[in-house]
């Protein structure tokens, strides 16, 4: 329904026009007798459309719109008047008048092209406001948008710039906007130079225009990432995109461009590689120190075997030696003895293990013994000898050498080696491998090694002697 005021002095007028224009009903008609009357209606209730006579006492129909203009707005006004001179018409139309309409001629005619005419207002006036509210919408819209965003019409003129580009630049948008937009590069920039909107459908090299990194160029939109120095000597990276704006004809209305502070990101990025680049260097050392690792291990495998492998000769020579061979702890209790040892000083069928060794020798010489084997506690890996008497498992005694080398307790109880060497018959003995040349041979005796003892040949000695 379009409600309509008709504003005209003439009453008989008013009721025919009334009375033609509400016949298909979608029109409903009120009237006023003078502009002042209309004025009035006008502050308590909204009309469409105005039909107002041009002249009319007190005020005329183009003063009646100047005033409508003034104060209700945009209302459709259309003059229906039966003056036709041309300077009224101008004047009407300068002034705000959607239609100018002419009275005379066929009553049927004239009131059906006044319906057209009202139609035709109305129809505009809410296309009108419809745009009107649509750009309105699309201004609220780029205006809370996060990213700082300007738009530009044809000419490059400001025709938007939201709340996150006034707090980027920190210009209000009433002072830049109808400005041309090439002025804010200095402010933005530090210096005069195109902005990335002036370059959507240009043919320029971007990189010589200050754009090396384009993201995106995809017709008439294209994004690229720019540096700027801000004037505490800091860094900030932003990243642009423009595109262009075209009106309903498809003709190019203008573009529009939004910024991001991507700063934070870059920063990330720079971090990533570095931390990517100390895990590469951590890596490469970690894989340096395994491979230490697995040679060391591999050498220490190595070494386990040739102990393990030279234990395993030691064992077989003290087992095999022809000297007799005793292995002592500190209280002179035997804890191992060769063949040797059990065919010279055991009762036969019986182990000396568990046994003193002092139980060996003559009485007299126990003490020597004793203290041959303390000798040896105190100084380990020394040899030390003397001259015993020996108590055989046949019931003799004879005169033997014995000698004694400590090993410290690493690990277990301390103990001591100990040979029982008949002189009139010549073989091994307890020492240190030592070279003495070709001339005087090499020193017999059994060397006392972690975890094994190994054997060389005796060739003698003195009483009461450290082979040191």
């Amino acid at each position: 329904m379009i409600r309509v005021l008709y504003v005209d002095d003439q009453p008989d007028l008013l009721y025919i026009c009334k009375t033609f224009l509400e016949m298909k009903g979608a029109l409903v008609v009120d009237t006023a007798g003078s502009a002042s009357d209309a004025l009035d209606i006008l502050t308590e209730q909204p009309y469409d459309v105005i039909i107002s006579d041009y002249q009319m006492p007190g005020m005329d129909g183009i003063s009646l719109l100047v005033e409508v203009r003034k104060r209700f707005g945009g209302i459709p006004f259309i003059i229906f008047t039966g003056k036709g001179r041309e300077e009224i018409v101008i004047e009407a139309i300068n002034n705000g008048a959607d239609f100018y309409l002419q009275k005379g001629g066929d009553p049927v005619s004239q009131f059906a092209d006044l319906e057209n005419k009202v139609r035709q207002a109305f129809r505009r006036a809410r296309a009108e406001h419809a745009l009107r509210q649509s750009q309105k919408t699309l201004e609220d819209i780029i205006d809370f948008l996060p990213d700082p965003t300007f738009a530009i019409d044809h000419e490059g003129r400001v025709i938007s710039w939201n709340r996150a580009i006034q707090s980027l630049f920190g210009i209000p948008a009433k002072s830049v906007i109808g400005r041309d937009h090439r002025s804010l590069t200095i402010p933005f920039y530090h210096e005069q130079r195109p902005m990335l909107i002036d370059l959507i459908a240009a043919g320029t090299d971007l990189t010589e225009m200050g754009y090396p990194d384009i993201v995106v160029r995809e017709g008439d939109a294209l994004s690229a990432d720019i540096v700027v120095g801000l004037p505490d000597g800091a860094k900030k990276y932003f990243r642009g995109k423009a595109s262009l704006l075209y009106d309903q004809h498809g003709q190019v209305a203008g573009a529009i461009e939004t910024i991001r502070d991507i700063t934070s990101t870059r920063e990330a990025e720079a971090e990533l590689v570095r931390k990517n680049n100390e895990l590469v260097a951590a890596n490469q050392h970690l894989s340096t120190v395994l491979g230490n690792l697995r040679r060391t291990m591999g050498d220490l495998v190595k070494k386990d075997g040739d102990l393990r492998a030279s234990g395993e000769w030691s064992r077989v020579l003290f087992r095999e030696s022809p000297t007799a061979l005793l292995v002592a702890d500190e209280t002179g209790a035997v804890i191992s003895a060769n063949g040797s040892a059990e065919e010279l000083m055991g009762p036969p069928g019986e182990s000396l293990t568990g046994s003193s060794v002092t139980a060996f020798v003559h009485i007299e010489d126990a003490p020597v013994l004793e203290g041959l084997i303390k000798r040896c506690l105190l100084s380990p890996g020394k040899v030390f000898s003397r001259r015993l008497r020996t108590c055989r498992r046949d019931g003799r005694t004879s005169r033997t050498r014995w000698q004694g080398r400590g090993k410290p307790g690493t690990g277990s109880r301390p103990c001591v080696l100990l040979s029982c060497q008949d002189r009139s018959r010549p073989g091994p003995g307890l020492g240190r491998e030592v070279s003495r040349g070709p001339e005087t041979g090499t020193r017999p005796g059994i060397t006392v090694s972690p975890g094994a003892f190994r054997y060389t040949p005796d060739q003698g000695g003195g009483d009461d002697r450290a082979d040191e």
